[in-house]
């Protein structure tokens, strides 16, 4: 169910915006008939699918298991950019609309990225303790990047991820998953480095041990 919910929210979502982004291109090259017609012919089929995506991203924020590091950049970029949007059409701003192109673009690349930061440095440094030590935490990492499709205690199976409290995996080969990805789940090289990956799979051994 929640796949399925997923990917209409997704495609409903690309709609909406390469529609966005075709009236953006209509209100920068001065084409005001094409731009008339275009709203014209789109006002319902935008309003179904602003719906579309809008409850169905609800129900997945719902059903989510907790809100990972990377999805609070994200929502606040959505709070921003709907209004923005349809005000900067409505008055035909330039700036606003191109903001909200580009507000648009950075929410799908944090979507598929996972990382707010994507436009910055991939390799986040270790955390450091107050004595000044430089310590990976595996439970905080997992927590920002992993808790969305697995849960708290990795039983949650969002979006057919598998169960984590049962997996048979040995390190090496958790590593190169982590790293690498496998099916819907996209690899963290370049995103963790080496440290990071290595204590998120040691902290899946305590969700085995649950």
């Amino acid at each position: 169910m929640d796949n399925i919910l997923l990917k209409i929210h997704i495609i409903s979502a690309c709609v909406f915006v390469i529609s966005f982004i075709v009236k953006a291109f209509l209100v920068f090259t001065g084409n005001d008939g094409g731009l008339e017609k275009y709203m014209k012919k789109m006002k319902v089929p935008d309003m179904v699918l602003s719906m579309i995506f809008l409850v169905t991203g609800v129900w997945l924020l719902i059903n989510m298991g907790g809100l990972p590091g990377w999805f609070h950049p994200k929502l606040t970029a959505i709070v921003i950019v709907i209004p923005m949007a349809i005000i900067g059409m409505k008055k035909k701003n330039k700036l606003m609309i191109g903001l909200a192109v580009v507000l648009f673009l950075y929410i799908y690349g944090v979507a598929e990225t996972k990382n707010p930061a994507i436009f910055t440095s991939k390799n986040a440094a270790p955390a450091e303790t107050e004595g000044g030590e430089s310590q990976v935490n595996g439970a905080a990492i997992y927590q920002s990047n992993c808790l969305q499709c697995h849960g708290e205690d990795g039983k949650l199976k969002m979006y057919s991820s598998p169960d984590l409290s049962l997996s048979t995996l040995d390190m090496k080969s958790r590593i190169e998953m982590i790293t690498k990805g496998k099916n819907a789940m996209a690899g963290f090289e370049g995103r963790l480095n080496e440290a990071q990956i290595e204590a998120v799979a040691a902290y899946l051994d305590e969700l085995r041990a649950q």
